[in-house]
């Protein structure tokens, strides 16, 4: 890959991360129990609990 195809692979991760994000906190806004929403996002609860708590986790 060069330089390029690196920083493009990269920008589409952040978007997708942040896609996510908004995805979990909209399902916490409707009232999905956050273990639901982990085993849906494919991430842990913390990492939901951390989102949800305006924090950021990057190893998802």
């Amino acid at each position: 890959m060069n330089d390029n195809a690196i920083t493009r692979a990269r920008e589409a991760l952040d978007q997708a991360r942040a896609t996510l994000i908004d995805e979990v906190r909209k399902a916490s806004e409707y009232g999905l129990p956050v273990s639901k929403i982990a085993e849906y996002a494919g991430v842990t609860r913390k990492t939901v609990y951390a989102w949800l708590n305006g924090g950021t986790v990057t190893k998802l």
